[in-house]
């Protein structure tokens, strides 16, 4: 029967296995899960083992021989049950023994076998791991819990063998496509599936430098356009390869490493008040300004306004904003209730709770704030209760999206699992599971829920994670491989490793290679490694960027030399700045070289744009020198602001001057509203006085007023500003409604 088998797949035939006409499976399907335990086989082959007992050591090198068997054997569980979706089953509908339990056979484990099948056939090793019986089988052959995770693979879809493709990332509310209901994937009768396209084809690349589409300007047919940060010169495209997804991602996560400098409060002259705060005083200095600010003619200048007020206001500023929530521009209100909860003010957690249940903060109210005013509320109240508000609020925010019927039930749930990202709580982790496992609830709201639940150390949490991650929804297994990333559970890691040699999907693969990065360590680094300098040429950048993101954990000079010598080895010049951001990630000062050479030489202003980025996050005196001498002699506007942008993160006093001078040669209106905050991030008294300035000033573009003031209030915020980047961290960016895109562009 073997080399029937085997005559079969160099034919490139279909086979049937054990004579069931409902296993046949693709021969290269076959291959493709043999190369897979022969690198796990490598792994485990090299790992230390120098704490073992003899015993331990001869045990485990006959369940080595165990494994290279079934891995020759090429006899591979099969799934009928869930289609579309790869499913552990410890022992199929023919008898087939997953890679764990023929380990388990071999060692004389039957009973075991036995056991789990009747009761968890679908188990995670993870569902085993507080078993006595199988902790104490794993101990005696001399192999760990994690390893025991790597060597799983969930069996093969009888119908195509790996996940499918149903359920596109959209946000239309739709369930969507797919049947796994071993996680309660159904879609409902009378719903289409998801149709928005996927954000894994940017648009096509636009001749010449396009300086006003840095704003955030979207042609049609492009992914999703990231926000636009104040200060945070964003690309519209970088390249035209279908599977060039990783600036987009940059651009929803780079704030995680590009942090603005804070404003000392020594820096202030004493104001004689007694006090001794001499920030607090020079924030009720403020207070008068932003005030008048709020009934400015200009919408972009009450609006920030009111942020800076949520900022630096504290309980003084309570009132004011709720006035704000009568501005007939709904930015404007919409930028207030988000502003209320910045405030951490214990007088804001009622008005707050009032808006999330009924839309405005007075019961008698005749209507709502705006259409998304109460999933805004919920987003606020998290922002609340990390600066001051009560635990208390947890339960009323689980219990407002646990109750929630109506029009806006999406919304509310999309804003309570935003809530739990930023402030996690037991009472939302719960429902986040409910919800990520209901195939009745939309797509986006699933996905919010899954990328919730990073913060979890629940091992049944992690269990139905590595459910989603292999499931037949493509955005579900996006935002679970994200959330694993963020995991701070030990046995993370290896499900991540094996879904990416099981996934398909480009974008998710991509996704896969950055949280293997999040997750550090040398097993991830060699994984990456192995990626980077692999045939894949669709996965290297994605790989050189996970690995920069692990060298930024722990440096590893060999690590960084990998990333040089992929980007050495490129042939798509126009792919150069995913390496240099990844050497900027792993603060890779020997690639400095490589990085300025960019800088100056690079046609297209975008890539200069990036080269600047990683010299920043490269740091250091010759880093900056780079980027003063480059400053003068760029003639690209975009570049110029990415380059003060640079300057400003570096934080280095000698360069107030040239930063605002930037500023003042600027024309563009958008432009200047990115240098002004580029000023704000540098942080400095001549930072402060020179905002300041241009806060109080009544002509010029309103974009760079209403800059300056947002940047007054990151300067002088009594905790740290762009604490809404983290709903976008390690988030399924595709699946983003409108109105959280609104909210990420605000500098909270």
């Amino acid at each position: 029967m073997l080399r029937l088998q085997l005559a079969l797949a160099v034919l490139g035939v279909p086979f049937v296995l054990q004579g069931h006409p409902d296993d046949a499976v693709d021969p290269a399907r076959i291959s493709s899960l043999q190369a897979r335990y022969a690198g796990v086989e490598a792994e485990l082959a090299a790992a230390d083992v120098s704490g073992l007992t003899p015993d331990q050591l001869a045990a485990r090198a006959r369940v080595l021989a165990a494994l290279r068997d079934y891995r020759t054997r090429g006899d591979f569980g099969h799934n009928h049950e869930f289609p579309g979706a790869r499913v552990p089953f410890f022992v199929d509908h023919a008898g087939r023994r997953c890679a764990v339990a023929e380990l388990l056979h071999a060692t004389g484990e039957d009973a075991l076998v036995e056991a789990v099948a009747a009761t968890n056939n679908q188990a995670w090793v993870v569902d085993l791991s507080s078993d006595e019986k199988f902790s104490s089988w794993l101990e005696h052959n001399g192999l760990s819990l994690w390893e025991a995770a790597r060597i799983q693979v969930p069996s093969m879809d009888g119908t195509r063998g790996g996940p499918q493709d149903s359920g596109n990332s959209g946000g239309s509310g739709s369930a969507g496509g797919g049947t796994f209901r071993g996680a309660g994937d159904t879609v409902p009768s009378g719903k289409a599936g998801a149709s928005a396209p996927t954000s894994s084809s940017p648009p096509t690349r636009p001749s010449g430098e396009t300086t006003g589409t840095a704003a955030g300007a979207q042609p049609t047919g492009a992914a999703p356009t990231p926000p636009r940060i104040p200060g945070m010169p964003t690309a519209l495209n970088l390249t035209t390869e279908a599977d060039d997804g990783w600036w987009i991602w940059w651009e929803y996560n780079k704030l995680e490493f590009l942090r603005p400098n804070r404003l000392d409060s020594w820096i202030f002259p004493a104001t004689g008040d007694g006090s001794g705060d001499r920030t607090r005083a020079v924030r009720r200095e403020l207070t008068p300004m932003l005030t008048a600010a709020l009934a400015d003619p200009d919408a972009a200048v009450r609006g920030a306004a009111a942020l800076a007020l949520g900022r630096i206001g504290r309980g003084e500023a309570v009132e004011k904003l709720l006035g704000a929530l009568a501005d007939p521009s709904a930015q404007v209100r919409h930028r207030a209730i988000l502003a209320l909860g910045a405030t951490g003010a214990p007088e804001a957690v009622a008005p707050l709770l009032a808006i999330a249940r009924e839309g405005a903060p007075d019961a008698n109210a005749k209507e709502r704030v705006s259409s998304v005013a109460s999933p805004l509320a919920i987003v606020a109240l998290a922002l609340g209760r990390r600066v001051g508000f009560d635990a208390s609020v947890d339960a009323e925010v689980a219990k407002i999206a646990a109750t929630r019927r109506g029009t806006d039930r999406d919304a509310i749930r999309n804003a309570a699992f935003i809530y739990h990202k930023l402030a996690p709580c037991e009472e939302l982790e719960k429902l986040a599971v409910e919800t990520a496992l209901d195939g009745t609830q939309a797509p986006t709201v699933r996905c919010r829920a899954t990328e919730s639940l990073s913060s979890s150390m629940d091992d049944r949490t992690l269990s139905k994670l590595q459910t989603l991650l292999s499931g037949p929804r493509m955005d579900l297994r996006r935002s679970a491989a994200l959330a694993l990333g963020d995991s701070k559970h030990a046995l993370a890691l290896p499900p991540l490793m094996t879904a990416f040699e099981t996934e398909s999907e480009v974008l998710t693969k991509g996704f896969l290679l950055i949280s293997i990065g999040r997750q550090g360590g040398d097993k991830a680094r060699d994984h990456l490694t192995r990626v980077l300098n692999g045939n894949e040429t669709g996965m290297r950048k994605w790989a050189a960027l996970g690995l920069g993101l692990a060298m930024r954990r722990q440096a590893d000079e060999k690590a960084q030399q990998s990333i040089r010598d992929a980007l050495a080895r490129e042939k798509n010049r126009e792919a150069a700045p995913a390496y240099w951001i990844a050497s900027g990630l792993a603060r890779d000062e020997a690639a400095r070289t490589s990085v300025r050479e960019g800088l100056w030489r690079a046609s297209d202003p975008r890539m200069r744009m990036y080269a600047a980025t990683a010299l920043a996050m490269i740091g250091g005196e010759p880093s900056a020198r780079a980027l003063r001498e480059r400053l003068p002699e760029e003639t690209s506007s975009t570049a110029r602001v990415a380059i003060a942008q640079a300057l400003g993160y570096l934080g280095l006093p000698e360069d107030s001057a040239a930063i605002a001078d930037v500023l003042e040669r600027l024309r563009e209106p958008s432009l200047q509203g990115l240098a002004a905050t580029a000023i704000s991030f540098h942080g400095g008294i001549e930072d402060f006085r020179a905002l300041d300035r241009i806060a109080r000033q009544r002509e010029g573009a309103t974009v760079r007023r209403a800059s300056a003031i947002e940047g007054l209030g990151m300067l002088l915020g009594g905790s740290p500003p762009l604490v809404l980047g983290e709903a976008s961290r390690q988030s399924n960016y595709t699946v983003f409604t409108e109105w959280v895109k609104e909210m990420l562009q605000t500098t909270l």
